[in-house]
């Protein structure tokens, strides 16, 4: 370590603070190289919470229409607004369990700044999910309630109900991709801020086919971590790596 290496350096009897502070720099940049684009983010497994909630939805709608043999609206929207609390509240619960995990990698989840980063976090995440699924939500009952009609059969109401699940396939997974390894990346970010690095740059892969102009361009941007929100966090779309 940084530390052993100035005793090496200096091993007649005690430590000079000269010893001491060089260490400590030496410590501190080595922490900096590493967690130098912490902020690109990590592939994550999703756990694919939000598409199971909503097929969960689309099944409860399919086997009501197939029960009954009628179109209730008020019955569809009520249905899947019931979702809406336990959604977020699931949502929110995995995000500050990613949060945690990338707060542990630089910092202690014991001490008094992870509890007040916590508290900060878990305000941010609410807000976003709730954001995020309400809009969803209320797209759904719209949608449903403009393209499907009490005079269509019933095989076809089934059938379009499972599109217009199927056609914001993508905002689920943007949420559950993004949403979640944005938690990571700042849990890392704000215990490196809570060690003093204020600043972090971007890495990108700018040379991989994979990577899109838009990450390209976040390419050496760097962070203040005092003033960060997720806007400024990656990852900034789906399946960005």
């Amino acid at each position: 370590s940084p530390l052993a290496m100035a005793n090496i350096r200096n091993p007649s009897t005690s430590l000079t603070s000269d010893d001491i502070e060089q260490a400590h720099q030496k410590q501190k940049e080595i922490v900096e190289h590493e967690a130098r684009a912490r902020a690109i983010a990590r592939p994550k497994a999703k756990d694919a919470f939000l598409s199971e909630r909503f097929t969960e939805v689309q099944q409860g709608i399919s086997s009501y229409l197939q029960t009954k043999g009628v179109l209730d609206h008020n019955w569809v929207a009520s249905l899947i607004r019931a979702s809406l609390t336990p959604t977020i509240n699931y949502m929110v619960s995995t995000q500050m369990a990613s949060f945690k995990t990338g707060y542990s990698r630089y910092g202690d989840i014991r001490s008094d700044k992870f509890l007040v980063a916590t508290k900060l976090a878990r305000s941010h995440f609410r807000e976003r999910a709730e954001r995020y699924i309400v809009r969803l939500i209320e797209d759904i009952v719209n949608s449903m309630k403009r393209n499907l009609t009490e005079d269509i059969p019933v095989s076809d109401i089934l059938i379009k109900a499972r599109l217009i699940f199927d056609s914001l396939k993508f905002r689920t997974d943007f949420i559950e991709d993004v949403e979640i390894r944005k938690a990571q990346v700042a849990g890392e970010s704000l215990a490196l801020r809570d060690r003093g690095h204020s600043h972090l740059e971007i890495e990108s892969e700018g040379e991989s086919e994979i990577c899109c102009e838009e990450c390209k361009n976040k390419h050496g941007k760097i962070l203040d971590t005092r003033h960060m929100g997720l806007e400024d966090a990656p990852p900034y779309h789906a399946h960005c790596y």
